[in-house]
């Protein structure tokens, strides 16, 4: 590893200095490994930082490199919320049934932390229901249909406690 190369890289990204980035991927390119596995791509979608995500993925940034975890930066953009890297990922053509970190998509990352605006995205996109993770075995469907079942009781009650302050 560069460690000029990952120094300049870091600074450039958690400063969200997008001519620094530029100008360091011009120099050394996207695919150094800044520390534990992580690539500037990665760190990116960790600060959450689009405009330098877009910039990385138009130089060409591997977008399937991995963290420590097996996860992809797609996978943490999914997981942790962040919409508009998703969509990023998407607009450059990544494999929407990716699996990382026991056997997760992006999907069952986005269902799974209730992050609803993304998996829709990502469904509408062709993202596949059916992929079970490997710990729990369940598909994003089943886990939304989970969600539905859990949510019934709750609507029925909200209509209960409506109803008797219509009534008061």
């Amino acid at each position: 590893m560069n460690n000029q190369y990952a120094s300049e890289v870091f600074h450039a990204i958690y400063h969200d200095d997008l001519t620094a980035l530029d100008a360091s991927i011009k120099k050394y390119g996207t695919e150094v490994i800044i520390s534990e596995e992580e690539t500037p791509l990665i760190y990116a979608v960790m600060m959450v930082k689009p405009r330098l995500v877009q910039c990385l993925l138009e130089h060409g940034a591997n977008m399937y490199a991995r963290n420590i975890s097996n996860d992809t930066a797609f996978h943490l953009a999914a997981s942790k919320g962040h919409l508009d890297i998703v969509k990023l990922f998407c607009d450059h053509g990544i494999d929407l049934n990716i699996v990382g970190d026991e056997e997760n998509t992006a999907l069952n990352y986005a269902v799974t932390f209730c992050h609803d605006e993304i998996a829709e995205y990502l469904i509408g996109q062709g993202a596949s229901l059916e992929i079970p993770d490997n710990i729990f075995n369940k598909t994003p469907l089943d886990r939304i249909r989970e969600k539905e079942n859990l949510s019934q009781p709750r609507k029925a009650n909200e209509r209960n406690v409506i109803r008797r302050m219509d009534n008061q």
